[in-house]
């Protein structure tokens, strides 16, 4: 049994994401819903985002080279 344990990808509430891109959380908010920021990955309970951590730096790489 020399299985690896599957890895678990870190979800991240908009106020990590927030602070990672050093937004206000109003601001933040703007972009989610102007698409600025990728969509959510889930959706907590119908109301709650979560962005997987892998998303959010292939979203930040893209940035860098615009």
């Amino acid at each position: 049994m020399n299985e690896a344990l599957p890895t678990m990808e870190v979800l991240m509430p908009l106020a990590d994401v927030r602070a990672l891109i050093q937004l206000s959380d109003r601001a933040a908010r703007r972009w989610v819903s102007a698409g600025k920021i990728p969509k959510p990955d889930y959706k907590l309970a119908g109301r709650f985002p979560r962005w997987r951590r892998s998303t959010i730096e292939t979203w930040l790489g893209e940035q860098s080279t615009t």
